[in-house]
C-alpha cells in the first residue's frame, strides 16, 4: 500500500480552495451576520457564551452578564440557574475553544478600532461564521489526504464534491455556523488520518 502523502494533487487543491472561497463569499454576501443575530443565537450562543464570559466579562461560574442583554438572551433554554447566582450553560466548552482564535482576532480589531466590544457585535458574528468555514474545509482537506491514498485525484475530487454539495454538509458550512458539527468533522477526520498513519 502507498504511504500517506500530505501533498495533494493540484486539481484537488483547486477544488478545495474554490469551495472555500465560494462558501466564504456566500456568507459575506448574504450579510446575515450583519443584519441579524446570526449565527450567535440559540444553540450556537450556548456554545459560544464561554468566550465573552471569560475574555470580556471575566466570569465563568455565574454568567450574570446575561441579564443585562435581554435582547440577546430572550431564549434561555440552554442556561440553568446557578446556585451562586447567574447561569450555567448546558454545553461543553469544546466548540468555544476551537472558535477562540477567531474570537481573538475579532476582539483585537474591535479594541484597536475603538468599536463596541460586548462579544456580540457583527465582527464577532462574522468571526464565528469564518471559524465554521475554516474547520469545514480543514476537515475536507484532511479527508482529501486520506482519500488520495486510495484513489486517484479525479475520484477524490468527485467524492469531496458530493460530500460538500450533495449532503447537508454545505448547509452546516455556510448556513448554520456556530454549532459543533463542522468542528467535529475536522476532529474526526484528523483522528481517522492518524489511525491510518499509526496502522501503517
Amino acid at each position: 500500500m502507498p504511504v500517506f502523502s500530505f501533498h495533494l494533487a493540484p486539481s484537488v487543491k483547486r477544488f478545495l480552495w474554490l469551495g472555500f472561497i465560494f462558501c466564504s463569499a456566500l456568507v459575506i454576501a448574504k450579510r446575515n451576520w450583519l443584519k441579524t443575530r446570526f449565527p450567535i443565537q440559540m444553540d450556537a450562543n450556548g456554545y459560544y457564551i464561554y468566550l465573552p464570559a471569560v475574555f470580556i466579562y471575566h466570569v465563568l461560574g455565574g454568567l450574570g452578564f446575561v441579564d443585562k442583554m435581554p435582547e440577546l438572551f430572550d431564549r434561555k433554554y440552554f442556561l440553568y440557574p446557578s446556585a451562586s447566582g447567574g447561569y450555567l450553560t448546558k454545553y461543553p466548552p469544546g466548540t468555544a475553544i476551537m472558535e477562540a482564535p477567531f474570537f481573538a482576532v475579532a476582539h483585537g480589531i474591535s479594541l484597536l478600532l475603538h468599536l463596541p466590544a460586548t462579544g456580540y457585535e457583527p465582527i464577532y458574528r462574522l468571526a464565528v461564521c469564518m471559524a465554521n468555514i475554516f474547520y469545514s474545509f480543514l476537515g475536507l482537506w484532511i479527508l482529501a489526504i486520506i482519500l488520495s491514498r486510495f484513489f486517484n485525484p479525479r475520484t477524490t475530487t468527485i467524492a469531496l464534491f458530493l460530500l460538500l454539495f450533495g449532503t447537508n454538509f454545505f448547509f452546516y458550512t455556510s448556513q448554520k455556523s456556530g454549532l459543533s458539527q463542522t468542528i467535529l468533522f475536522a476532529v474526526y477526520a484528523w483522528i481517522l488520518l492518524n489511525y491510518f498513519r499509526w496502522y501503517e
